[in-house]
This record gives C-alpha cells, structure tokens and sequence, in this order.
C-alpha cells in the first residue's frame, strides 16, 4: 500500500475478507485491524519526511492458530521495540507524550521484533487465536 491515509480502508477490507476465509473470530479482527491502523497511521505520519510517496508492505499469515504479520516500510529508521511503556498511573498532562500506540500494539499482540534490513524497517507481529 502507498503511504497514503486513503489506503486504510483498502487495507482494512483485505485483512476482513482474509479473517473471514480462516474462520478467524470477529474480536480478533477487531485488535489487529485497530493495530495496523496506529501502526500504519504511524509510518504514514511520520516515516516519510521527504513528502514523496512510498509503499509500505504489509504481508499476513495464518497457521498453527497463530496471525503472522509483517510490516515494511522505507522510512526514516524507527524500532518500537525499544519504546518505554508510559506510565499510566500519570495523569495525561504529567505523562511524556507518546508511546501510547505501541503500548497498545503490545497488549494487543503476542509478539513484537523488529529489524532494520537493505534500508527498510520490518517489523513482525504475531498473535494466537485464542489469547
């Protein structure tokens, strides 16, 4: 997908019509779809400071009642995995602004890795049915 807000909806449509095809519960679509839309919002808001369009990939896989995602994109080098949780128990004018996404993506996830390859993050995200 082109880094483009309007391709959410595209993206959102695919990822239902692949939940539907593997039988996977409508709760579960919910957490990733809300998932890859912080994270792509994410990229698309601040990957890219060029302006120019790019194109992020976004590959998912079902097997062994596990969601197998990767996501990829050429933007300006950014490892999430390193992010601090926020401290909830601040109100949100004392908390750091930030990183409430991927704390979000954490507990909606099993797992989370992230690798900078040929100039590309790659992120891969997984999620078991049933968890």
């Amino acid at each position: 997908m082109k880094n483009n807000l309007d391709e959410l909806e595209k993206l959102s449509a695919n990822l239902e019509e692949f939940f539907e095809e593997n039988d996977i519960a409508p709760k579960i679509l919910f957490q990733v779809n809300l998932v890859l839309d912080e994270l792509v919002t994410n990229i698309i808001s601040y990957a890219y400071p060029d302006g120019l369009v790019h194109e992020m990939l976004i590959e998912i896989s079902f097997a062994d009642s596990t969601i197998n995602l990767t996501v990829s994109d050429d933007g300006v080098a950014f490892d999430p995995t390193t992010i601090p949780e926020p401290d909830l128990n601040q109100s949100a004018e004392e908390r750091e602004l930030g990183g409430l996404g991927i704390y979000f993506v954490r507990q909606n996830m099993d797992c989370m890795e992230y690798q900078r390859l040929d100039g590309r993050n790659i992120l891969f995200l997984q999620k078991v049915v049933g968890s």
